[in-house]
């Protein structure tokens, strides 16, 4: 029965949406994008990035310092808890 489940662990970086207040530049991709290299990716490998070019940015930030990363993710996040706090 295990062989039958598939996990996949999806990191897609910059996702042009109502979360990055639609943003689009070089380094976001459309939902759609995300969700086409996630159904490749589903039996296949273990983790997708969700786009092509955000595998480069997987390999660079795994490279990276824990902390350096968790630093800038966790300042992100409590500017948005702040943000979204102010508005209730």
């Amino acid at each position: 029965m295990r062989d039958k489940i598939d996990v996949l662990t999806l990191r897609p970086y910059f996702v042009t949406s109502p979360m990055t207040k639609n943003l689009s530049g070089y380094n976001y991709v459309l939902p759609d994008a995300v969700g086409k290299a996630t159904l490749d990716a589903l039996g296949n490998s273990d983790i997708s990035y969700g786009a092509f070019f955000h595998r480069f940015q997987g390999a660079i930030s795994s490279q990276m310092h824990p902390k350096l990363v968790t630093k800038g993710s966790n300042d992100g996040m409590r500017q948005f808890i702040d943000e979204y706090k102010k508005k209730e």
